[in-house]
């Protein structure tokens, strides 16, 4: 039972990975209360949209005001969550502390190269005066992509091969799918603190093993 849920997509709301989001979103409220104090809060959602807030059931947290920046056009229809385009990397419309919080989930090992992810952990630093961070482990032993044992070790080729048969892409798709493989870069332990320095880091755990790491300064 539990092996079936932890292979499902994460987006399907009866996997594991969806519970661990319940947990996380969850702890994230907690410490929000810490400097809500009867305010609304401002958060801005670097890389995220709409539907994981709908998903979490936070869209009538009128408290919660959220402006999710995403490189990809999304629409809300929730009174609290407005929509932009942007780059994580580089939220140039965005002023410097503009927001309570910045929200990020399993998006700073999406960017690319190690370089790539320390011009969003700055961006994440600038534009608010608090965050919270999660992203996956290097180190859990399933692959969160290609939800498969260890495939994070395997040589790009290897990998792409495999997310064309988890995608059910045709092997004309292997320029484009190694793109987005080549683009994922999971963060140890170490090189999440080489990012954010002054970070608080929550450890997320599955079977005893740290599944993912939260990392804020709240």
């Amino acid at each position: 039972m539990i092996c079936s849920r932890l292979l499902k997509p994460s987006i399907d709301n009866d996997s594991l990975w969806n519970d661990l989001r319940l947990k996380r979103v969850a702890i994230f409220l907690e410490l929000s209360k810490k400097i809500r104090k009867g305010k609304k809060l401002k958060i801005i959602d670097i890389g995220g949209s709409p539907y994981f807030w709908r998903n979490m059931g936070i869209t009538q947290y009128n408290h919660l005001i959220i402006d999710c920046f995403n490189i990809k056009e999304f629409n809300s229809n929730f009174e609290n969550i407005s929509c932009f385009v942007g780059d994580a990397t580089d939220l140039k419309n965005v002023r410097d502390k503009e927001y309570d919080i910045a929200f990020s989930n399993s998006v700073i090992e999406h960017v690319g190269s190690f370089a790539e992810q320390k011009k969003m952990a700055s961006e994440v630093r600038r534009v608010a005066k608090n965050y919270f961070v999660q992203t996956p482990n290097f180190w859990f032993p399933i692959e969160p992509h290609a939800r498969l044992p260890f495939a994070q070790f395997l040589p790009l080729f290897l990998k792409t091969l495999l997310m064309l048969l988890i995608l059910r892409k045709s092997i004309h798709n292997f320029g484009m799918v190694r793109s987005a493989v080549d683009n994922v870069r999971l963060l140890t332990r170490t090189k999440l603190e080489i990012l954010f320095p002054d970070g608080i880091i929550i450890e997320e755990r599955f079977c005893g093993i740290v599944k993912s790491f939260m990392i804020h300064n709240i």
